[in-house]
């Protein structure tokens, strides 16, 4: 009984060992990073949704064909007569309310930056 004792000590002692090593290992892990991703993801995220919406209603403005009665542009596809009864609304909300949202996120981006290297220089 005294080996399996000692055995069993010694096996619980490894395992508190290896637990106490990832515990202080995972603690001290530190990223070196310029700043902080979540500012970076912001910008991407702002120059992508910008530049796609932008990007969708200008080919929308350049891609119609007025002389063309069966033009099938996005904008005559988009911009429908109504029928009566049928609710209107404006096709384009949507990309607008899209650039808006970039210029906020823009915005979200320049201040996090601006805070981020005036913190650098503390």
């Amino acid at each position: 009984m005294g080996i399996a004792k000692v055995a069993e000590s010694m096996q619980l002692c490894a395992y508190n060992l290896t637990i106490n090593y990832y515990m202080v290992k995972l603690t001290n892990h530190k990223k070196t990073i310029d700043r902080p991703l979540g500012c970076k993801r912001w910008g991407i995220i702002a120059i992508i949704i910008f530049a796609g919406s932008l990007s969708f209603l200008l080919y929308s403005y350049f891609s119609h064909d007025a002389d063309n009665p069966q033009c099938n542009c996005l904008l005559c596809m988009l911009n429908h007569v109504p029928e009566e009864g049928e609710y209107i609304y404006n096709r384009y909300l949507i990309f607008i309310s899209f650039i808006w949202i970039a210029v906020i996120f823009a915005a979200i981006f320049l201040v996090n930056y601006c805070f981020v290297k005036k913190n650098k220089k503390k």
